[in-house]
């Protein structure tokens, strides 16, 4: 991810293609499926990433590492430790990256969420294709259908915060400690559980759940419940607590998915070498 993870790029997209939200030239978010601008899309990519950014406004977004070192202060190296990151939307689009309980970046993501699909699955650690692994451990995972506050992002980090706020669609504490199930305690209805595919490419431990080989943690079925919640509201948070076990993951590595393949996608946080 950026900023936490220099070398490697925290990738994420939400619903249509709208912007990209560089924190460093490893870690960013990135808004939309590039099909989704079909023929615009091949031919402008024809006289290369420039000229398409370019034509985007992604220039905008200032992508540059030693840039976010200076502005914010945070070293956009790869840590093999443990991290929180946090991506919230408002209904009117503003964005921002949080790591560590810090913003890293903002910016105006255009767009809305409607088009999110609702038959997509929620998966960790790989996509639905199963060929974009991720290797690293997760500690926690929130999901939200409004923007969190900054405050509320920063006592998330130091651990002063309430459990359960407002607006939470799924949470995954990862403290089963075993077994192939990992439940969604948010308390909503129906919870939307993630079964492993391959209870031997795991480890439960006393810190969480480590993806130590290829492996799909998913739900079984689309997660209506949630992309209906996002889409009613128009805003969204993703936070996640993990730990990188490489600094060079490729794919990008999917660390948090909600989509069906390369290309058919809601939004995805995932590792980039």
């Amino acid at each position: 991810m950026r900023t936490a993870f220099g070398p490697a790029a925290a990738w994420f997209a939400l619903g249509l293609i709208t912007a990209w939200t560089w924190a460093s030239a490893e870690l960013g978010m990135y808004t939309g499926a590039p099909p989704t601008w079909g023929d615009k899309w091949n031919q402008r990519w024809g006289d290369g990433p420039e000229a398409l950014m370019e034509e985007a406004g992604w220039q905008d977004i200032e992508p540059d590492l030693d840039l976010v070192r200076r502005v914010t202060g945070v070293e956009p190296a790869v840590r093999l430790e443990t991290t929180q990151v946090v991506y919230t939307r408002e209904a009117d689009g503003a964005a921002k990256l949080y790591i560590d309980g810090a913003e890293v970046a903002a910016e105006h993501a255009p767009g809305g969420l409607d088009p999110w699909d609702a038959e997509l699955r929620l998966a960790l650690a790989n996509e639905l294709t199963e060929d974009r692994p991720w290797v690293g451990a997760y500690h926690r995972v929130a999901l939200y259908n409004r923007a969190l506050e900054p405050v509320e992002v920063e006592e998330r980090y130091l651990a002063a915060a309430p459990e359960h706020l407002e607006g939470l669609q799924a949470l995954y504490h990862f403290d089963t400690g075993e077994g192939g199930v990992v439940h969604d305690v948010s308390g909503q209805e129906p919870p939307l559980d993630l079964h492993i595919s391959d209870t031997d490419a795991v480890a439960w431990t006393g810190d969480g759940l480590e993806a130590r080989y290829p492996v799909l943690i998913a739900t079984e079925g689309p997660a209506e419940r949630l992309t209906e919640a996002v889409k009613e509201s128009g805003a969204f948070t993703l936070e996640a607590w993990i730990t990188p076990f490489e600094q060079t993951q490729t794919g990008p590595a999917r660390i948090v998915t909600l989509s069906a393949d390369v290309n058919a996608r809601n939004f995805t946080l995932g590792q980039l070498e």
